[in-house]
């Protein structure tokens, strides 16, 4: 299975936002570890966003950054962001030519999967079918969710969200309705929060015995996110799934 594994070249094309960059690098360490190769097309500000790479694997895990003088801003972090967001979607979509050149150079090991994001729906799966490479999307729901994952659920934290925007609302009542965590309270007409009730939820979650349930809840869902073993058994199975997909795209007919 290392053998077979190791033939395997992975291309990475996460959206240009920190809650999607990160779990795309999480998931490109994951597969390094279990002998993948991997190729992560971002832009340069990007890559200097992102955690060092661990020694043992920068020969299989690769940044590749990618820039034009179309690339004005490069992450929604970027000053002036929201009042320039259809400036972001040229960026990615300017990741495009670079990926196919890159598909197109015969001097590296042809890749054999692009796992997308989102964004990359209206043309990573075409220019995935025109080099014969199989693809897949790779959900990342929010940033909200990923937050919630890493600093609450995996060390079995009981959690008080305060949704601001986009999905974030739907995320944090999710995690409320499952027993996870206290939702801060909002003003229905203007969606004031006041002080008083983000310390009261806090008190609930910490030392109240109303909020011993919800304590209970979030120890217990440690011992499923925060499961170095199950993570580990996951990608494994990750890892069979993309290699049998691919002998199966690749077996003569």
């Amino acid at each position: 299975m290392e053998e077979e594994t190791g033939k395997l070249h992975i291309v990475m094309l996460p959206w240009l936002a920190m809650g999607h960059l990160l779990p795309f690098f999480e998931l490109s360490k994951s597969l390094a570890l279990k002998g993948l190769q991997i190729s992560f097309f971002t832009t340069p500000s990007n890559i200097h966003r992102l955690p060092s790479i661990p020694k043992t694997l920068t020969p299989l895990l690769k940044l590749i950054p990618c820039s034009s003088s179309s690339m004005n801003i490069e992450n929604t972090s970027d000053p002036h962001f929201v009042d320039n967001r259809p400036l972001l979607n040229q960026t990615f979509d300017a990741l495009e030519p670079h990926l196919a050149a890159f598909l197109s150079d015969p001097s590296h090991c042809q890749p054999n999967w692009i796992i997308y994001d989102f964004p990359a729906i209206s043309w990573a799966p075409a220019l995935a079918s025109r080099f014969s490479v199989n693809s897949a999307f790779f959900c990342i729901i929010n940033t909200a969710s990923f937050a919630f994952l890493d600093q609450g659920m995996v060390v079995g934290a009981a959690m008080a969200v305060l949704p601001i925007q986009y999905e974030q609302g739907l995320t944090a009542r999710h995690l409320v309705e499952s027993g996870y965590a206290v939702e801060i309270v909002r003003n229905d007409e203007d969606g004031y929060f006041s002080g008083e009730e983000i310390a009261r939820k806090l008190r609930i979650v910490m030392v109240e015995e109303e909020g011993e349930e919800v304590r209970k809840k979030a120890r217990k869902g440690k011992e499923i996110f925060g499961s170095k073993k199950l993570q580990d058994e996951y990608i494994t199975e990750l890892v069979k799934t993309l290699w049998q997909k691919h002998q199966m795209a690749n077996k003569p007919i």
